[in-house]
């Protein structure tokens, strides 16, 4: 049974001493001001599908597109890996080895005569 309470009395007066439900968050925190309530007489109850023991069929478009959607982010990352993998390069060789007047020699092939 649901069962709606008047919000100020349930707060507080009824909330801490009756409980809401177990493993329901803190009503310190929550401040419900729905009761939830069994009978106690209640019969055992069993899940709706309890008679299937079989597992459910495999959903193949739903596995097709999460093995693409990885690999597809795979690969974005790999790109973008290498592109940033390239400009680190260029700007290292740029600061460190242009301002010292060496760049001919990666160029030129330090031919010396």
């Amino acid at each position: 049974r649901v069962g709606e309470m008047e919000g100020d009395t349930w707060i507080k007066n009824d909330m801490v001493k009756l409980g809401v439900a177990p493993h329901l968050p803190d009503i310190e925190v929550t401040k419900p001001t729905t009761r939830y309530t069994l009978y106690d007489n209640m019969p055992m109850l069993k899940p709706a599908d309890a008679h299937i023991i079989k597992p459910a069929h495999a959903e193949l478009p739903l596995l097709f597109m999460t093995v693409l959607t990885q690999m597809s982010a795979v690969v974005a990352l790999s790109l973008v890996g290498a592109l940033l993998n390239e400009l680190l390069g260029r700007y290292l060789f740029y600061v460190s080895v242009v301002p010292l007047g060496l760049a001919g020699n990666f160029f030129a092939g330090n031919q010396r005569g």
